[in-house]
């Protein structure tokens, strides 16, 4: 698989795939992908993750509709306290100068 480094790059992906799913937040830069890929041939889903901060799933549901693209949104919560949260605390890691979780 190639590297994605330019919206050229996406328009030629479009044109040679039957589906494109792309992670979508809502903010300009997954709205912009989604403009780009609303006139490909791909059937294109966009995928919204919920890591615990929450979804605005009407919000989204508007935007992709929009664009009429379809709307996935996984609640991946549990994984990400399971996988990412609890190994971190266990290693005593840094986020940004800090220590996640101190005694």
């Amino acid at each position: 698989m190639r590297k994605i480094r330019s919206i050229n790059d996406v328009r030629v992906l479009a044109d040679n795939t039957s589906h494109i799913l792309t992670l979508f937040s809502g903010g300009l830069d997954s709205s912009y992908i989604l403009e780009e890929l609303k006139n490909s041939k791909a059937k294109v889903t966009a995928l919204a993750i919920d890591l615990g901060d929450g979804v605005d799933e009407s919000s989204l549901k508007k935007i992709t509709n929009h664009f009429g693209v379809d709307l996935v949104v996984i609640d991946a919560r549990k994984e990400f306290v399971e996988h990412s949260l609890v190994p971190a605390i266990h290693s005593q890691a840094y986020y940004l100068g800090d220590l996640v979780f101190q005694n």
